[in-house]
């Protein structure tokens, strides 16, 4: 009887132990996952921005490009429009990848390598966005330039010159911009390494 006794104690202990650690589990997910998706919210958001404006400028260009049909415009409009639509098809799939994710029956360890994932396509697309948004500027600026201000660069040497050097000093605010943004995403993401560190430093005790 006594034996009994002993026996019922001691799994009342564990499974209050196994609640317990059940109840910080949980506690510990949804802290994460608020903290995480608070962070991870304001990328996607600025995300789905440039994403949409990539479909907007392609629209552009193709409308620009069919309209303008002389060769030193149209050309490189269609193709500044091409880009934008890889460029638009390529943010909207990665988006997909963190909109799709249930939150709440994702493990937080899985949860926060998909994010970390999201992370290693944004930084690959960097460089790539940054060209293709840089070429559509130089695309669509000689034809802004032409009927807003009644310029053709492409008249004399001195015009395309003048260009060019304007080109230079916006592809340089576009350099600033750009960097100061990903540095910002590389302190959220970093973030993010910190918790999944936390966890795998945990599973291991």
């Amino acid at each position: 009887m006594e034996i009994d006794n002993l026996k019922k104690a001691w799994q009342e202990t564990i499974d209050s132990r196994e609640k317990n650690t059940e109840i910080n589990y949980l506690v510990l997910k949804k802290l994460t996952l608020e903290t995480t998706s608070s962070s991870i919210n304001k990328i996607l958001n600025f995300q789905k921005i440039g994403t949409f404006l990539a479909l907007l400028y392609a629209i552009i260009s193709f409308a620009l490009g069919f309209i303008f049909l002389t060769t030193y415009y149209c050309v490189p409009l269609f193709i500044s429009g091409i880009l934008m639509v890889y460029c638009f098809l390529g943010h909207y799939k990665n988006n997909k990848m963190i909109e799709n994710i249930d939150y709440y029956k994702t493990p937080v360890k899985d949860y926060l390598k998909t994010i970390l994932q999201y992370e290693n396509k944004i930084y690959e697309a960097k460089k790539s966005d940054y060209i293709i948004t840089f070429f559509w500027v130089t695309a669509i600026s000689p034809l802004y330039i032409k009927y807003v201000k009644n310029i053709d660069v492409f008249e004399d040497s001195y015009s395309l010159l003048i260009f060019l050097g304007v080109l230079i000093v916006i592809f340089l605010f576009i350099a600033i911009g750009t960097n100061s943004i990903y540095k910002n995403y590389g302190k959220k993401f970093n973030g993010v390494k910190n918790q999944l560190e936390e966890i795998l430093e945990f599973e291991k005790e």
